[in-house]
């Protein structure tokens, strides 16, 4: 359990090659470290020294506090626009100030440990929208992963693995299902921006719901058409049809889902004047 580590130690292999095999490794490894939490740490744990157990405790419960960390902070906004009632009355730049006063320090860190050569790479970006993306994308499936092992741990039943695939084989489909948690994502907070600007007057937390609503509106998009352009790539083919091979119907419904967010940003200047004009 004490291990020993390198700051020069570098791992090389093949990760995931696509964004549906990207989605399999987040799953299972959610309900991988969760079964262990739930099955292996009441039992073991208490066997530990206390600095042993913190530092496995902190590993196997990672996965259970972003879950619902980040299910709770999407539910924050939409609950206060549909029920009219703000969870805190604050100036909402001066909320921002202090909230990016804590990404300066971050940044500041990361800059410090890129320059000391101790990132992996060691040239990595500061800021990454694929970074970003991948954060975006992930943790509904770590949210099912969770759930799925308490699920186990409540009716224990056999269960399969998958071994993450390292090779592509031909133009690979993208399914509709692992693009639908961002398109019910994007059309719950859409439907909870529309709902504020008809009967609440919550027009700060509509805006929250209408920037949500945006975000996932590009991650539905930029899903499938960053998958055909990979396709597109691997089998040498032009991304059009890629697109229409690999992913029209994920492409077709984010495009859809995207009409309600376009009609709630339409609606919110003048929403936004009813609520705070003079």
């Amino acid at each position: 359990m004490a291990g020993r580590l390198r700051d020069d130690a570098e791992a090389h292999g093949d990760g995931p090659l696509t964004f549906s095999a990207m989605l399999v490794q987040e799953f299972q490894w959610s309900r991988s470290l969760t079964t262990v939490l739930l099955g292996l740490v009441p039992r073991h744990l208490p066997r530990l020294p206390w600095k042993l157990r913190l530092r496995f405790l902190y590993a196997l419960i990672f996965y259970v506090l972003l879950a619902g960390t980040t299910v709770g902070g999407l539910a924050l906004a939409p609950i206060a626009a549909i029920t009219g009632a703000p969870w805190i009355n604050v100036n909402y730049a001066v909320f921002l100030l202090f909230w990016w006063s804590i990404s300066v320090w971050v940044l500041a860190l990361t800059l410090l440990l890129r320059r000391r050569g101790l990132l992996r790479p060691r040239r990595a970006p500061i800021l990454s929208w694929e970074n970003n993306l991948y954060c975006l994308t992930r943790w509904p499936f770590i949210a099912w992963g969770v759930s799925a092992a308490f699920v186990q741990w409540i009716r224990p039943r056999q269960i399969t693995f998958k071994v993450t695939p390292k090779s592509v084989g031909g133009m690979e489909p993208l399914p509709l299902r692992l693009v639908m948690p961002y398109v019910l994502t994007n059309l719950l907070l859409a439907g909870s921006s529309l709902y504020a600007e008809h009967f609440t007057k919550a027009a700060g937390y509509a805006f929250l719901c209408l920037l949500g609503a945006t975000t996932y509106t590009i991650v539905a998009l930029a899903v499938p058409l960053l998958h055909a352009k990979e396709m597109a790539r691997a089998a040498g083919t032009r991304f059009r049809v890629a697109a229409r091979q690999t992913a029209d119907v994920p492409l077709l419904v984010a495009t859809l889902a995207a009409v309600p967010v376009a009609v709630a940003i339409a609606r919110y200047p003048a929403y936004f004047s009813a609520v705070f004009g003079r």
